[in-house]
């Protein structure tokens, strides 16, 4: 643990469907990680998912107030995360393909 940092109950203890919101918001970070080339962490980290799920925000500026989220947050991820959480730990529905 570093100096400074928050102790108090981790990702593990999300409660009820909450824990399947975050397995979900999980899903989610290691897949654009992966098409990002970046670490996991870089796209967000435990505590943040952790919050988001727990805040359960149904907006984008529900989402703003979440601690730990911020403007690029919002820019790149704020469409996907809240899709998720309106889903319910489903992934978001695929775009459909443009006709040919």
């Amino acid at each position: 643990l570093w100096a400074g940092a928050a102790v108090g109950p981790g990702p593990e203890a999300a409660p009820g469907d909450s824990g399947t919101l975050l397995r979900a918001c999980q899903r989610w970070r290691a897949t654009v990680a992966a098409e990002q080339g970046v670490p996991e962490w870089r796209v967000a980290t435990d505590r943040l998912l952790h919050q988001v799920v727990l805040a359960a925000p149904t907006s984008r500026d529900a989402l703003a107030r979440v601690p730990g989220v911020g403007p690029r947050f919002l820019l790149k991820h704020a469409e996907s995360i809240l899709a998720i959480l309106d889903q319910g730990g489903a992934p978001p529905p695929t775009p459909p393909h443009p006709a040919r």
